[in-house]
């Protein structure tokens, strides 16, 4: 017994400050690995917060490769994909013209997947042909003269639903009578219909030389560019359609012998051909918004109409020396 005793009363000292040493060792390692897990999350929360708030040039600079680093990569990545589609939005907007808004999409695409085209099939008068952006690759410029009925078997198949769909060109054979794999040579492709009015007006789509080039984790990121491309092309598609039928009817106006003033329900001038200029002066209704109105014409009886008509039954007018 006094062998024992005097064993841990020798040994006490040296055993307790190994304890108190294992303890604090514990301790700071414990704090040293806490601090290395909850600074990554820290940085995370913070920019994360920064997002939400709208700084969207938040990066998380986080190096390690564990589960926390990971996480930060797929932060940063899904940072890069908002702004990447914020920016596609915010350009979107200011296209009103489809060469235009083919080019932002464009852009965007490229900023995915590389090597990337983007193009639309457009309904023009019950002829489908191919618009195309404005630098398009050599290998897609002979889509330009190709026309495609709208009766073919694959367009009325693309037609019945109006969400973007991922194709492979091996396993749809009738992609060949759009031109899209035997001429163009694309393998892999995104086609998205383009809805006007209700109808359908034609496709957007996107085109890849290689094979199962649009899918993997860039897949859900390029179906909303997609559908992002398709709203406004929709748009640029009634612009395109209002702007060549004012351009043909003013180039019919123009070429009528007889003076012609179109106005609107107010009665403001919209459209004066060249006979009508010259008749009642209005050269400048293209700079100075004028009213029918406002055209000193002074209403004078006809027994009989200048038109022929033995009974004047349109209202006669006259304007200084003419009627």
């Amino acid at each position: 017994t006094d062998f024992q005793v005097n064993s841990i009363r020798i040994n006490r000292t040296a055993i307790a400050l190994i304890a108190v040493v294992l303890a604090a060792g514990s301790i700071l390692l414990g704090f040293l690995i806490a601090r290395s897990i909850t600074r990554p999350l820290a940085a995370l929360v913070s920019n994360a917060e920064a997002v939400t708030g709208g700084d969207l040039d938040q990066r998380v600079d986080i190096q390690s490769r564990d589960e926390v680093g990971r996480l930060a990569q797929a932060f940063n990545q899904m940072t890069e994909h908002l702004v990447r589609l914020y920016r596609t939005s915010r350009d979107l907007g200011y296209a009103i013209e489809i060469e235009p808004a083919l080019d932002v999409t464009q852009n965007t695409l490229e900023t995915f997947v590389p090597g990337g085209e983007v193009l639309a099939l457009i309904d023009d008068r019950g002829i489908w042909r191919y618009r195309l952006r404005s630098q398009p690759q050599p290998h897609v410029q002979p889509l330009q003269n190709l026309r495609v009925a709208p009766s073919d078997p694959l367009i009325r198949n693309l037609t019945q639903g109006q969400l973007a769909r991922t194709l492979d060109a091996a396993n749809e054979p009738r992609l060949t009578a759009l031109g899209l794999n035997d001429v163009a040579g694309f393998q892999s492709l995104i086609l998205t219909p383009l809805v006007v009015q209700d109808h359908i007006a034609g496709l957007l789509i996107f085109g890849h030389t290689a094979p199962g080039a649009f899918t993997g984790a860039n897949e859900p990121a390029l179906l909303a560019t997609a559908n992002m491309a398709a709203s406004v092309l929709y748009n640029a598609i009634l612009f395109d359609r209002v702007h060549n039928e004012s351009s043909e009817r003013e180039a019919i106006l123009r070429s009528i012998a007889d003076g012609v003033v179109v106005c609107d329900q107010k009665r403001n001038i919209m459209l004066v051909n060249r006979t009508a200029e010259q008749m009642l002066n209005l050269h400048d209704w293209h700079i100075v918004r004028r009213n029918w109105n406002e055209i000193p014409m002074i209403a004078v009886p006809a027994a009989k109409d200048m038109f022929g008509n033995e009974i004047a039954n349109l209202d006669h007018y006259e304007l200084g020396e003419r009627v």
